[in-house]
């Protein structure tokens, strides 16, 4: 599933597949992905033991997206099926989907997007309530 086709799925199927509704998931992306991104920086600038010091936008161009390391691991936590099929259904491995796992987990957004997964329209607001807590 390539990303430009994302706005040609029917609301339904997007529900099926991420457990959100097309207006819950636009607004967990806006909110996680910055975050996500920050803490990453974070993570490289603070290491102590990184040989060379973290500059932006060096090196080779990441091909998993942090956007596709975020829809990897809301179709992991919905379905529960191994990271075989969620990385055949972005087109990337089983490594790169575990590694998106692990990528999200760390940064402690498991608990949001568990919570996410089942929440109604009503509840999102609890949802990002519970989002702000975690930050």
């Amino acid at each position: 599933m390539k990303l430009y086709h994302l706005n040609q799925i029917p609301e339904n199927r997007i529900k099926s597949l991420f457990g959100l509704t097309p207006e819950v998931l636009s607004a967990v992306i806006i909110k996680v992905l910055p975050v996500l991104e920050q803490k990453r920086r974070q993570r490289l600038e603070n290491n102590p033991e990184r040989k060379r010091r973290f500059v932006p936008n060096d090196g080779r161009r990441r091909e998993v997206l942090p956007l596709h390391k975020l829809l990897m691991t809301l179709v992991y936590l919905r379905h529960n099926c191994s990271h075989t099929v969620v990385g055949q259904m972005f087109d990337f491995s089983a490594d790169s989907s575990e590694n998106a796992l692990q990528f999200v987990v760390t940064f402690r957004f498991y608990n949001l997007v568990s919570f996410c997964l089942f929440c109604s329209k009503q509840e999102f607001s609890e949802c990002l309530l519970f989002f702000q807590k975690l930050l």
